[in-house]
């Protein structure tokens, strides 16, 4: 990701470490351009993340939408193993809120 794209991030999300992290791990997953223009075309970090969520799920493939349906309907989320730690990445942690835990 250009330097001056991670700068916007961590002006967004200035307080928020947890968020930036999250959307820098996006970039590691989805397209770059995708991340990259949410981040430079948002002035705050709610913005970001609702435009970011709504590119990336417009970009998700079939069985990636059934997915996430599923773990939505049924509460399901399993997190990769580096966010397993306590009040991370559990269902009841996305509850909390932006930046409390983000699938990918």
């Amino acid at each position: 990701m250009p330097s001056e794209v991670t700068d916007r991030l961590l002006g967004i999300t200035a307080g928020r470490p947890t968020l930036a992290h999250d959307v820098l791990d996006a970039a590691g997953v989805w397209p770059h351009d995708a991340v990259a223009g949410a981040i430079t075309g948002r002035s705050t970090w709610q913005w970001l993340l609702d435009h970011l969520t709504a590119t990336l799920v417009a970009g998700a493939t079939g069985d990636q939408r059934a997915a996430l349906e599923l773990g939505v309907a049924t509460g399901y989320f399993h997190p990769p193993d580096r966010h397993e730690q306590p009040g991370h990445g559990h269902p009841a942690s996305l509850a909390r809120g932006p930046g409390a835990g983000v699938c990918g």
